[in-house]
């Protein structure tokens, strides 16, 4: 994937850097939703680096004002859940198996499955206008790879306490908190 671009699912992949580096941004703003599609060619990203013995790194940005608002939450419902939850978990896995350094770009809201994907990247930069939050509580359900991935980046304390209040942090809090590791 030297030197071109493509759009499949709305992700936007660039090759930079002589194929060392891909962006993959999310590319359907305003929201930028987590949905089956990008899911699959995220997962899709990850498993092509995989076999890419010169990339070093993968960015993860966005399109717009704001990284993601989430998971689709009608995705979420009886009949497709069953689908999209173990998607959304693969995707994770893919990550881990393609064995490259990954780093995510936020600005603007970061939410639910949104964070869940830019906390589990190695680094996490964000300019100040982001907000970082899990509010699947609100709902009545817990971020089930945030509960995984956020003690481990903020402490069990911090994140039980972002997981259990749906609670929304800026980018100087999410910064102090360990959350993003540069402003």
């Amino acid at each position: 994937m030297n030197g071109e671009t493509v759009l499949v699912g709305g992700i936007r992949v660039e090759s930079l850097e002589d194929g060392a580096v891909w962006r993959a941004t999310l590319a359907t703003p305003k929201a930028n939703v987590l949905d089956m599609d990008k899911i699959e060619a995220l997962t899709g990203v990850f498993e092509r680096a995989a076999q890419e013995p010169d990339l070093k790194a993968v960015i993860i940005d966005a399109e717009g004002r704001h990284f993601s608002f989430g998971a689709s939450v009608p995705e979420h419902l009886p009949g497709r859940f069953e689908t999209m939850i173990p998607a959304f978990h693969g995707m994770f896995h893919a990550m881990l198996d393609s064995s490259v350094a990954t780093a995510a770009v936020v600005r603007g809201q970061c939410l639910g499955g949104g964070l869940e994907l830019a906390a589990f990247c190695h680094r996490v930069f964000a300019d100040s206008s982001a907000k970082l939050g899990q509010p699947e509580i609100v709902l009545g359900v817990l971020a089930p790879v945030a509960s995984v991935i956020l003690p481990e980046r903020i402490g069990r304390p911090n994140a039980e306490e972002l997981l259990l209040s749906g609670r929304v942090v800026d980018a100087d809090e999410a910064l102090a908190l360990g959350l993003i590791d540069e402003l």
